[in-house]
C-alpha cells in the first residue's frame, strides 16, 4: 500500500521460478544467449559485459530494473548486497537521494523513513568507474564503510568526483544496469 504514496520505493524481488533462491548464477543461459548479449553491449572500460548474477529492482510506478552483478570482480559487495536481499531488508524501501544527472541513491530508508538494521561495514573493493548505469556501493568518509546503502548512477561519467583521486579512494561498482533505465532515470 505505501507504494503509492512514495512512487519511489525500490522493492526487491527475485526472479523466475526460484522464489526462495535470489541468485541466477553463470552458466543458467544457453551460451547463445551470452554471446548476443556479449557481442552488444561492453562495459564503459572496454570489456565485455558478464554474465554474473542478475536481480531485479521494482520501482513503483516506474518500471522494473535489471542488474547484471560483478561476482567475479567484487565478491565481497555482492554477497554484502545479496544478504541484504535475500534478508528482505530491500523490500519496500525507498529512494531516499536523487540528484539529476547524478545518482539515484536507495537502500537505507523503509517506507516509514525507518533506517534499515545494517550488518558490520564491509572492505572497498573499488574496481570500474562509477558511469552512466553502474549501480555502487554508498558508503562514509571511510573507504571500508559500506553497509546496505547502494546509488544508481545517472550521470554520463561520474568518476571525477566518485573514482580514486583527491576526494578520496572512490566507490565501488558492482553491477549495471542491463535492461531499465528509463525507470532509473
Amino acid at each position: 500500500m505505501h507504494e503509492y504514496f512514495y512512487p519511489a520505493v525500490a522493492g526487491w524481488r527475485p526472479r523466475g521460478a526460484f522464489q526462495k533462491a535470489v541468485m541466477r548464477k553463470r552458466g543458467y543461459f544457453p551460451a547463445a544467449v551470452l554471446t548476443a548479449l556479449a557481442s552488444l553491449v561492453a562495459l564503459s572500460c572496454g570489456e565485455v559485459a558478464r554474465a554474473g548474477t542478475l536481480v531485479d529492482f521494482n520501482f513503483a510506478n516506474f518500471g522494473t530494473v535489471q542488474v547484471d552483478l560483478f561476482d567475479d570482480l567484487t565478491p565481497a559487495t555482492v554477497t554484502n548486497f545479496l544478504s541484504y536481499a535475500n534478508s528482505g531488508a530491500f523490500t519496500n524501501t525507498i529512494i531516499h537521494r536523487s540528484v539529476a544527472n547524478f545518482v539515484i541513491q536507495g537502500g537505507g530508508f523503509n517506507t516509514q523513513f525507518g533506517a534499515i538494521t545494517t550488518s558490520p561495514p564491509i572492505a572497498l573493493e573499488y574496481s570500474r568507474a562509477n558511469t552512466r548505469g553502474t549501480i555502487a556501493m554508498a558508503r562514509t568518509t571511510d573507504a571500508n564503510s559500506a553497509t546496505s546503502q547502494w546509488f544508481f548512477n545517472t550521470g554520463p561519467d561520474n568518476s571525477g568526483s566518485l573514482g580514486p583521486g583527491p576526494n578520496g579512494p572512490g566507490y565501488a561498482v558492482f553491477g549495471w544496469v542491463l535492461t531499465g533505465m528509463s525507470a532509473v532515470d
